[in-house]
């Protein structure tokens, strides 16, 4: 497999597990000693805390009993003070004779006592009662004086109290001065006035250790507080251990006799600078600095390791010490250091196994910062890096985060801006301006260009709307003049009409009289004067219908540039509506309706037109004819003899007026439609004007939705 393509966690667990195995083989070796050496010094450490505890704990025995032996001597000392001031104040008879204290009768003595001294004597029973009853590592308190240092009543004064005492609430005295001032108990700390420990003896079958405190005062020794210890209650201390089975306890004092000894009983009492030798030296030498040590020392053939905590006895030095055979020491090291030459090779093992797992566990959030890579690559921004490391991955992880938050706050912030300019609301602004940094700027500017555009755009369709509401308010005021037009063409024509009917009335009496005009022609000449007038009223008909043609010529006119201004106008509103887009949809139906109403307007106005040419024509024809009729009706006069010949002519002129009248009146007809319907047009273009105003007013009420830029 080619190097190069390697995983990145393969190549690292190659490369980590090749180091390793060349380090665990260096360290292995280095280990191994330095463990051996750690072991011991963790064993030394263990068992000097074994030994630091079982000095502790005859430390504790021996407080106690210095505690005890304080508390009395502490009591004993202020009672001398006491008893120095009542001897300064004490009351004198009339004879200047001293007058004697109050007395009584001592609990130990058949004497009577001061008072005070009575107290006293009751305070150190009850106390060394309570105490021995309740306190296991004491045995027995006792207080011995000095010569009538207690009470001038009694010279020997001891009081001791035992186990066995405490119990029944009784105690002894312990003989005369002369025996118990030699003892080293008393002696001792009577002669240095420093407080004491013997050392062991065995009283009544109890081995156990005394401990002495003078009762001082005004510099002079008045007696010695003991309180007696049981040996035994060392026991207390940690002797036996399973790691260790040559575990061993001994207790020496400070010049090296031996008070208690868990290996041999026998040996308390003895020194132990004798039992050592020449190895006490070294020993006493360390001693010397009162601080816990260990030391090793040959002891019956064996090499042993000592352990040496200090105990503060008075003002003396004691020391608990704990004693290991050094291959108690060695074995676990031993062992130790073939069980770590094991578990090394082994842990080779593991580790390489466990670095491939954990190379590839570590470098498995690379896989999901690729993947993510890849959905934002194809727009999917729904990344979720959940690496809680803080190294070079979890950076990586962390910046690829806030890639995809910042462009997800993006996309929202566009979304939002499009969204509100989608409800017309183009007065706003991101809220998130700093996010658009580097090529995301250009994003801010294009939406920024959008919105100033429509903006821009909805302001000039708002003007248009306004320009449409005028034109069509415009084109109103047109059609309603147009409509007005309209009324008046049609009530014209309707004249016309009545006049058209009178003519082709009176043409058809001059049919009929034509008809009769054979029978009638001696009345010829009256009636012929008589048509001859009737004709001048008819030529002045005709001019009169002429002049009305003309005027409908002028309308129809009218009607042609209305529709040609109409067509102009619903072309501007087109033109506006496709401009408005969607919004003007609408409006481009109404503009498509005027310009078709427009259009038929036209036609109607050009159809119209040539109906007038056509009636003006026939008019002309029959004016015409008329013209013709009233010179025949003269020539009739001069020419009498030619009448019946002459009424036939007029006959059939009569008739061919007759038909063109009845032509002119269907012309007239058709001309009363056109102007009806050139009405109705002009009613329903005022009526498209004012649905046009108010479409252009809609308009303006959908753009005023819009929340606008200021221009």
């Amino acid at each position: 497999m080619d190097f190069k393509k390697m995983k990145l966690s393969t190549k690292a667990s190659l490369i980590t597990t090749s180091v390793l195995v060349l380090s665990f083989i260096v360290l292995i070796g280095v280990s191994v000693m330095t463990v051996s050496r750690a072991m011991t010094a963790t064993i030394n450490g263990e068992v000097s805390g074994i030994s630091a505890q079982n000095g502790l704990i005859v430390q504790g025995i021996m407080d106690d009993a210095q505690t005890v032996a304080e508390s009395l001597q502490d009591y004993l000392g202020s009672t001398y003070v006491k008893y120095e001031d009542m001897l300064a104040t004490q009351a004198v008879d009339a004879q200047g004779q001293k007058i004697p204290f109050p007395t009584k009768k001592s609990a130990i003595y058949n004497v009577n006592l001061m008072e005070l001294n009575y107290d006293v004597e009751n305070y150190i029973l009850n106390n060394a009662w309570s105490t021995v009853n309740h306190n296991e590592n004491i045995t027995g308190i006792g207080a011995f004086f000095e010569p009538f240092a207690y009470d001038d009543a009694i010279k020997d004064y001891t009081i001791y109290v035992s186990d066995d005492e405490a119990k029944k609430k009784t105690s002894r005295s312990y003989g005369s001065y002369e025996e118990y001032s030699k003892n080293d108990y008393y002696e001792r700390a009577a002669t240095t006035q420093e407080p004491y420990f013997t050392n062991p003896f065995v009283d009544s079958g109890i081995t156990m250790v005394t401990a002495s405190f003078p009762v001082v005062f005004n510099g002079e020794t008045q007696g010695v507080i003991m309180s007696d210890i049981n040996v035994d209650n060392f026991a207390q201390m940690k002797s036996t251990d399973e790691k260790y089975p040559s575990l061993f306890v001994e207790i020496i004092t400070q010049d090296g006799t031996i008070v208690y000894n868990t290996q041999d009983k026998e040996l308390i009492g003895e020194s132990f600078s004798e039992l050592l030798g020449g190895q006490y030296d070294k020993i006493n030498e360390k001693m010397q600095a009162g601080a816990a040590f260990y030391m090793d020392i040959k002891w019956e053939g064996s090499k042993v390791v000592e352990y040496y905590h200090p105990i503060k006895a008075g003002n003396e030095t004691w020391w608990a010490v704990t004693s290991l055979d050094k291959k108690d020491l060695n074995k676990d090291t031993i062992n130790l250091s073939l069980l770590m030459v094991i578990l090394s090779l082994c842990a080779l093992a593991a580790i390489a196994i466990s670095t491939t797992a954990l190379l590839r566990k570590m470098l498995y959030p690379i896989n999901n910062v690729v993947d993510a890579a890849k959905k934002i690559v194809e727009g999917n921004l729904d990344v979720q890096l959940d690496v809680k490391t803080e190294d070079e991955i979890g950076l990586l992880s962390k910046e690829f985060a806030e890639m995809t938050g910042g462009l997800k706050l993006i996309i929202s912030d566009v979304n939002y801006l499009l969204g509100e300019m989608s409800r017309g609301n183009f007065r706003l602004q991101t809220e998130i301006e700093e996010k658009y940094v580097g090529e995301y700027r250009d994003i801010l500017l294009a939406m920024r260009g959008i919105n100033r555009s429509l903006s821009s755009t909805l302001w000039d369709i708002d003007t248009a709307a306004d320009q449409v509401s005028l034109g069509s308010e415009q084109i109103a005021g047109g059609a309603q003049a147009l409509s007005e037009g309209a009324a008046e063409q049609a009530s014209s024509v309707e004249e016309l009409s009545v006049t058209i009917s009178d003519i082709s009335q009176r043409i058809e009496e001059n049919a009929e009289n034509a008809a009769t005009a054979g029978k009638l022609s001696i009345e010829a000449g009256a009636e012929v004067a008589n048509s001859n007038r009737h004709m001048e009223d008819l030529v002045a008909a005709m001019d009169e219908i002429t002049d009305f043609s003309n005027k409908i010529d002028v309308i129809i006119h009218t009607i042609g540039d209305i529709a040609s201004q109409t067509n102009l106008l619903s072309l501007n509103a087109a033109i506006e509506a496709a401009r408005a887009g969607e919004n003007g949809k609408g409006f481009s139906v109404v503009a498509n309706e005027v310009r078709n109403l427009a259009e038929k307007c036209a036609e109607a106005a050009q159809s119209t037109t040539l109906l007038i040419e056509s009636t003006v024509n026939a008019i002309g024809n029959g004016t015409r004819h008329a013209n013709e009729t009233a010179k025949s009706l003269q020539d009739v006069i001069k020419e009498v003899d030619l009448v019946s010949e002459t009424v036939q002519q007029i006959a059939g002129a009569s008739e061919e007026q007759s038909q063109a009248i009845s032509q002119v009146a269907a012309a007239i007809e058709q001309i009363s439609a056109v102007v009806q319907n050139n009405s109705a047009t002009a009613e329903e273009s005022a009526a498209a004007s004012q649905e046009l105003s108010s479409q252009a007013q809609t308009l303006r009420n959908l753009v005023g939705q819009f929340l606008l830029r200021e221009e």
